[in-house]
């Protein structure tokens, strides 16, 4: 039966891409296909809702159709490439701001020409009702702007109709900077209002389906698990005007096929591919292929901590030394750092770092003998179907080793835009998943994964009041020697209870014919197409491969 679903699913992936084939004429280079771009990618949004769900397409398009206060500058990594700043705020929707006397409160000024697409104002009374919506609607939400400091509707004050002061409860390194993430959208509110009642005052239903942005880009058109169409905002005012006036997205779940839709010319960039083809673009020489290692960022095989025989530590120490790590990183192509077989204690605050396992089949047989498993045990592990191509593989060298100990796995697949639901549920035993933080910084990504406030990325649903005191003392701290003392316990302690074992980085792979110009990195791993472009393409007599255009200097 598993056989035929994969053939199946293989099979309609084929029909949806060949379709594309027919309906999507090659690109050739001329005026108007520069201001076009045709985009392919696997990861589909669930819905269009912000800030509700943890479905990482439904980042991507959210971030391109709405603003938020501010947003962050780029820079530029070793080797070129551009990436979001996370220590450089910029406006975007306000225009300026400053905290207040005491510093206790955040008041931004709002930009007085800002409008959402149907044309009606933004005003300050649609920022307080989008934050006051983005700690009330959703857990995914409400504990990312907890981390900043909002916890209550009456932090959010209306001064005026372009000014408006946010109250801190407890103001920490991230009161500003989670305001540029994609959680806080603002939407809005005399439009959204309109579709809510009684019982859905958030206008939920209505927003799952339509826009109440006033980003960069309007919504033209959306049909979950194939495709959406962008086109540009010309009244955006929160940045320089995109140079791109329609981004066409089709999902496509076949890296193969993404690869010959590049190839084919048939689409401008190629997102999400897999190792194998990003190495074969990049030996081909006709692309633009970049390969970002995420900073603080991995993907990883959690264990449910409620579940049995996960809440006994001794079985969860077991499985990390039964990972078979050094097959794990040849699957992956040995591409970025390998997160096993530290050889002793690192006094360092870096993160992420090795954990101190190594594969060890006797001593994760002792281990379990000590539990009393010495038969083992059956469980289940589940993965994202939007992520297969690279954690498949893994997942079924990892149910391989277990068996040598006697542990025997059911692997599940979860259809992509339903996962961010099901890990919201905290019922999977176990899951290979991934995480990235938004904020590269140590007690960020403890927060969101193992704090007690159980976010939808601790899918371990790990507690531990000593773990928390020292994520709250590096978050409240200024102090540079107390910050990284706390740090160097939390790691300490992640691998002592081992609810996690880390596997491998992650790397974010991109390839673009080579007159694709603008991207940049961001930290959510999605596309934001405000920066990018498109020059004319050159035909040579002298050299077969088409050449890109003389490249303007990028916008915002």
């Amino acid at each position: 039966m598993a056989a035929m679903m994969k053939n199946v699913r293989i099979y309609l992936t084929f029909l949806s891409a060949f379709l594309i084939f027919l309906i999507t004429p090659a690109l050739n280079g001329n005026e108007a296909d520069i201001e076009v771009l045709m985009v392919a990618q696997e990861a589909s949004p669930s819905d269009l809702d912000p800030g509700v769900n943890p479905n990482e397409g439904l980042r991507g398009i959210t971030w391109n159709i709405y603003d938020r206060l501010v947003s962050f500058g780029v820079k530029t990594l070793p080797g070129g490439i551009l990436s979001y700043d996370y220590q450089n705020v910029i406006p975007e929707l306000a225009e300026s701001w400053e905290y207040d006397k005491d510093g206790t409160s955040l008041i931004f000024h709002l930009h007085r020409d800002a409008k959402f697409h149907d044309g009606s104002p933004v005003t300050a009374e649609d920022v307080k009702w989008s934050l006051d919506r983005s700690i009330s609607v959703a857990e995914y939400s409400w504990k990312g702007m907890n981390l900043a400091g909002f916890y209550h509707t009456d932090q959010f004050v209306v001064i005026d109709d372009y000014t408006i002061k946010l109250v801190l409860s407890n103001k920490n390194k991230f009161s500003l900077i989670e305001l540029a993430t994609p959680i806080p959208c603002i939407c809005n509110s005399k439009l959204a209002k309109q579709h809510a009642t009684e019982k859905d005052p958030w206008a939920t239903e209505w927003l799952k389906s339509h826009s109440a942005g006033g980003g960069a880009f309007k919504l033209e058109s959306f049909t979950p698990g194939v495709q959406f169409v962008l086109v540009r905002n010309d009244e955006w005012k929160s940045g320089p005007l995109p140079k791109l006036k329609k981004v066409v997205v089709h999902i496509v779940l076949s890296p193969e096929i993404r690869k010959k839709m590049l190839e084919q010319k048939t689409i401008d960039l190629a997102y999400e591919l897999p190792l194998k083809e990003t190495e074969e673009l990049e030996k081909a020489g006709k692309y633009q292929v970049f390969a970002v290692p995420i900073e603080s960022a991995m993907r990883y095989l959690d264990m449910n901590v409620t579940k049995l025989p996960f809440n006994d530590v001794r079985v969860r120490k077991a499985i990390a030394y039964a990972i078979p790590y050094d097959a794990i990183y040849e699957t992956i192509h040995k591409r970025g750092m390998k997160f096993y077989g530290a050889t002793q204690s690192n006094n360092s605050a870096d993160w992420p770092q090795p954990s101190p396992y190594n594969t060890d089949l006797k001593k994760a047989k002792q281990l379990l003998n000590e539990a009393n498993y010495p038969n083992g045990f059956k469980t289940d592990l589940y993965l994202d179907m939007g992520t297969l191509d690279v954690v498949e593989p893994v997942a079924l060298l990892i149910q391989q080793n277990l068996k040598k100990i006697g542990i025997e796995i059911t692997i599940h697949k979860v259809k992509a835009d339903v996962w961010g639901t099901e890990i919201l549920k905290k019922q999977m035993p176990m899951v290979i998943n991934s995480f990235g933080s938004w904020l590269n910084y140590p007690d960020y990504f403890f927060y969101y994964n193992y704090g007690s406030v159980n976010t939808a990325f601790n899918t371990m649903s790990y507690q531990n009041p000593i773990m928390d005191k020292y994520i709250d003392a590096a978050m409240k701290t200024s102090d540079k020697t107390v910050y990284e003392e706390n740090v160097k316990a939390m790691i300490a302690k992640a691998f002592e209870d081992t609810p996690r074992i880390p596997l491998f980085q992650m790397f974010q792979d991109v390839a673009m014919l080579p007159n694709v110009h603008g991207f940049v990195f961001w930290s959510f791993r999605q596309l934001s197409f405000t920066s990018m472009y498109k020059t004319p393409i050159i035909k040579s007599p002298s050299n077969p491969l088409d050449q890109q255009g003389s490249e303007p200097s990028p916008g915002h």
